[in-house]
């Protein structure tokens, strides 16, 4: 089995946004093929419902994490996939936060994605309303129905790192479910006085 990384690229009024997910595959499958497979379907997803049309996503890359040793796989989108809403987006690093809950206890068994784009009306007070976590839980979904616990169980969360000791190569727990945050996040891996 190989471990590999999945990076969806976006566009954000001109920034670059990426947002990744890891799955645990047959060794025998190359990063190209999976980068091809996802892309096709994802293109044709709700990935992108419900954000701003100030952003789109643009390709998917694949990596191979463990072993390491195939070269990576990358999909272009042949017509970016643009968010479906025509409301102005909330800043950039504005973002709800999907939680990936795993098997591993404490830190090892949870992981974030962070969605930015959605339309400004949708977040009130530091909230964000069933119009952004709605269209947010469908996105999800594209990844977690196919290949979490209720499809091929192989959506996995990547640990580099268990108890500050570097992990070489990275350990992986299966994804078993997901929420989603209601808060109105920064994007960034520390947030003062908040996170999971």
């Amino acid at each position: 089995m190989g471990l590999y990384r999945y990076t969806l690229v976006h566009t954000f009024d001109g920034m670059l946004v990426e947002n990744t997910f890891g799955r645990v595959v047959g060794a025998e499958t190359t990063p190209q093929e999976l980068a091809d497979n996802f892309g096709s379907v994802i293109g044709s997803s709700v990935w992108m419902d419900g954000r701003s049309d100030q952003m789109a996503l643009t390709r998917v890359r694949v990596e191979d994490v463990d072993p390491g040793t195939a070269a990576t796989g990358e999909y272009i989108l042949p017509t970016p996939l643009a968010g479906s809403d025509t409301g102005n987006g909330t800043p950039p690093l504005c973002a709800l936060n999907i939680q990936w809950r795993g098997l591993a206890k404490g830190k090892n068994g949870r992981g974030r994605m962070y969605l930015p784009g959605f339309p400004a009306s949708t977040a009130i007070a530091g909230f964000w309303t069933s119009d952004a976590q709605d269209p947010a839980s469908a996105a999800a979904s594209v990844i977690f129905d196919p290949w979490g616990p209720e499809g091929d169980n192989t959506l996995v969360i990547i640990n580099r790192y268990i108890d500050k000791v570097k992990q070489v190569p990275p350990v992986s727990s299966p994804i078993t479910s997901f929420t989603i945050d209601n808060v109105v996040r920064r994007i960034g891996r520390r947030e003062q006085g908040r996170g999971i």
